[in-house]
């Protein structure tokens, strides 16, 4: 299909267009994740995909498979930056969060399949190393808040296991301390997908994990770009945390926030 038949899927809705079959107008839409054309990427692969998952058209197989396709794409160029390789592994992400969320309300998946998936996601998020948010012409990477966006997905399930919470936690809170300043509002993705988690998990575990990180940023943090990166993200993580438990009225996540910039104060 070209750019005028997709355009004219957009406007009906992304319904499935005459003359071509699921799996295949499927097959197109998928290969569109890699591109860097921000429109046939994100206006018709991602959105498209994303409505029709979300209205049920896939198969449990299809969607299983679909899983397994994404998850394998975020170890496909990873450990470099500045290669147009991060918008499929980003996109990939963006996926799999549509199909776990999926299970969440009507599940499909088995145990193997979900652990998985929540495997390969910890591993990319642990390695991924483009964190660039938008790029002119070629639209948006943002590895980090669609990685964000999968692990609220997985601390959004309800099979998801305590430990497993804590993972999530963990990584969220390592990636809000990166020391490169983030610019595209990576930090509140990452503080819902914190909210998601903590507001499930035992009480001790939250306070010591997020002490932990916070006993890793620097006194003299003003003595590295690195360390003052850092420190920044952490302060807008935690403030956007605040605003979410205020949104929410849960006190005890409010009282975590506010712990937590007053430490980086």
């Amino acid at each position: 299909m070209n750019r005028d038949q997709w355009q004219h899927v957009i406007d009906q809705d992304h319904q499935l267009p005459h003359g071509i079959s699921l799996q295949e107008a499927t097959r197109e839409l998928l290969g569109f994740l890699s591109s860097t054309d921000p429109f046939l990427r994100d206006t018709v692969g991602y959105f498209t995909l994303s409505a029709w998952i979300e209205r049920e058209l896939y198969s449990p197989a299809e969607l299983s498979n679909m899983l397994t396709w994404a998850g394998e794409n975020l170890r496909l160029g990873l450990g470099t930056s500045g290669h147009d390789s991060v918008f499929l592994r980003s996109f990939s992400a963006l996926i799999l969060s549509e199909v776990v969320a999926l299970d969440a309300r009507k599940p499909f998946l088995n145990e193997a399949e979900r652990n998985a998936a929540f495997e390969k996601t910890l591993h990319y998020l642990s390695e991924e190393c483009d964190l660039r948010g938008y790029l002119p012409e070629k639209g948006w990477a943002h590895a980090v808040a669609h990685g964000a966006d999968a692990l609220m997905a997985f601390a959004d399930h309800p099979l998801t296991l305590p430990e497993q919470l804590e993972q999530i936690l963990e990584t969220v809170l390592d990636l809000a301390a990166m020391d490169q300043v983030y610019l595209y509002n990576e930090e509140k993705r990452l503080a819902r997908a914190a909210f998601s988690a903590i507001t499930r998990m035992d009480d001790f575990v939250v306070e010591h994990r997020m002490g932990a990180q916070l006993s890793l940023v620097p006194e003299q943090w003003f003595m590295s770009p690195e360390w003052a990166a850092s420190r920044l993200n952490l302060r807008g993580f935690f403030s956007a945390l605040l605003l979410i438990g205020t949104e929410n009225h849960q006190e005890q996540v409010q009282a975590w926030a506010r712990e937590g910039l007053l430490l980086l104060a």
